[in-house]
């Protein structure tokens, strides 16, 4: 940026956030961004636009006057607006169509599936199971029937667990999840019907990192109240409750391993979409209740403020009782992932430390003999112990993956914290 550059801001649209701040918070879309800002910001953006088409060195002295700050502290607010690329120095890109849409980073590939606004009358008949009591049912029979499971499977000698072969952990472990994956999608998609958000998107398919993942576009429910933000952000994963019910009574009637293994997995991957590093629907529900906007980067620049002994928190513009819950959060998440973590990588390390044992020759007892009558409890330790293997190698890559990015990644800067 330059002092003799003429400054312009992209066609925009500003409207308000309900979050749990302090202070009034608003969202600034435009063509090629969507950015979080206080009131301060707002006011600093309203002069800019009244002085649209002035040099760089002018604004400064205009606003800076306005604003009561420093020359320099509008410079800063600038750069930011800049990198933000709301400011541009070509007046052409001022007049640019309104096609913003966000993309999570590291999503990529995505193909739209289907239109919601023409799906919107068949979602309206699911609304039901949105209704409050519904709700409550589903989750209290879910929970009652996850404990009764963990009872009867570890505890009771009154069910035999019975494995039926690989065919039996192939389709509950390969291709159950698919199914369970658009009724989870839809979940969302009802929740959008329901409030009337537009998705520009819809509901398709991409890749999150390197797994396969069906989307639902729930980018416009940020216009939308707290309360109704966090019911779309959680939609999905409730209405896996509800398509996982009849699997729980197809185990009591069947007492198959691969279902029982299933069913007591999920909940352990369901806490894991609460971390605040992975951005999936618990992180998002998360954000949601707390009223906290962009809380991953607010907790990244939270713990950066504490290692530079910063005084100024990016939380310090909410409610006490908010702080005490991230701090809670936390220390509670990553004591658990810790613990988690730390026992399944014990296993990973004996299991890497021997593979001939664990892997190989199961594997070549399998492959000459068949999987069949004693075999089937062989096959059943293989796919345990090739899971943990193949999961932990993959996860060893994607921390690298974090860790490279953080270290070499562009920083994300907010724009407010300039004034």
């Amino acid at each position: 940026m330059r002092d003799d550059d003429k400054v312009y801001l992209r066609n925009y649209k500003i409207s308000p956030l309900d979050t749990s701040s302090n202070e009034i918070r608003y969202r600034v879309t435009f063509s090629l961004g969507d950015v979080e800002i206080n009131s301060n910001v707002r006011k600093f953006i309203s002069l800019l636009e009244k002085k649209e088409g002035g040099v760089v060195t002018e604004i400064r002295k205009v606003i800076g006057e306005e604003l009561g700050i420093d020359e320099k502290s509008v410079q800063n607010v600038l750069n930011l607006l800049e990198q933000k690329k709301l400011l541009t120095f070509n007046f052409k890109e001022k007049e640019e169509n309104f096609t913003f849409r966000n993309r999570m980073e590291n999503f990529w590939l995505r193909i739209k599936l289907f239109d919601i606004s023409k799906l919107a009358g068949f979602l309206k008949i699911f609304e039901f199971f949105l209704k409050k009591p519904v709700v409550i049912g589903v989750t209290t029979l879910f929970c009652l029937l996850e404990a009764f499971l963990f009872y009867f499977s570890f505890f009771s000698k009154h069910i035999t667990i019975k494995y039926y072969g690989i065919w039996d952990y192939f389709i509950i472990f390969v291709i159950y999840p698919y199914f369970k994956t658009v009724f989870h999608e839809m979940g969302h998609a009802v929740a959008l019907a329901k409030y009337n958000v537009p998705s520009k998107d819809g509901i398709g398919f991409g890749f999150y990192y390197f797994m396969f993942v069906m989307y639902t576009d729930t980018h416009e429910s940020w216009n939308l109240p707290r309360k109704e933000r966090a019911i779309v952000s959680i939609a999905g994963f409730y209405f896996e409750l509800i398509f996982l019910l009849p699997l729980f009574f197809t185990f009591f009637l069947t007492q198959s391993g691969a279902i029982k293994d299933y069913l007591i997995l999920f909940p352990l991957f369901s806490i894991s979409t609460f971390n605040p590093f992975l951005k999936m629907d618990g992180y998002w529900f998360l954000s949601d209740i707390l009223g906290i906007v962009s809380l991953q980067t607010k907790i990244k620049n939270w713990i950066k403020s504490i290692v530079k002994k910063e005084k100024k928190s990016p939380f310090s513009s909410y409610p006490p009782s908010i702080q005490r819950f991230v701090i809670i959060y936390l220390f509670i998440f990553y004591f658990f992932m810790f613990s988690f973590l730390s026992g399944f990588y014990i296993n990973w390390i004996k299991i890497t430390l021997n593979l001939d044992s664990y892997i190989w020759k199961p594997l070549l007892t399998l492959v000459s003999s068949g999987i069949k009558g004693e075999n089937i409890k062989t096959f059943n330790i293989f796919l345990r112990n090739s899971g943990i293997w193949i999961g932990g190698f993959s996860y060893l890559i994607f921390l690298l993956l974090k860790f490279f990015k953080l270290v070499f990644g562009e920083k994300n800067k907010e724009v407010e914290k300039a004034i």
